[in-house]
């Protein structure tokens, strides 16, 4: 697992596809809540906000 400054020179372009970067930091929050059972929208919502910002952060997802 990455954390987000290890992966911090590939957000731009990922952001730039809509692609969620998930690392470790969330990763390791997100297991916190696994007792509990998912609500895949909300899980959905949050995924999305994961998106790095870029200049195309424009569009539908944000």
């Amino acid at each position: 697992m990455l954390t987000r400054n290890e992966v911090s020179g590939h957000l731009e372009e990922a952001g730039r596809h809509s692609i969620v970067v998930v690392c470790k930091e969330e990763l390791t929050e997100l297991l916190t809540r696994a007792p509990f059972p998912p609500d895949p929208e909300g899980l959905f919502k949050e995924a999305i906000q994961f998106i790095p910002e870029n200049e195309h952060s424009g569009n539908y997802y944000h």
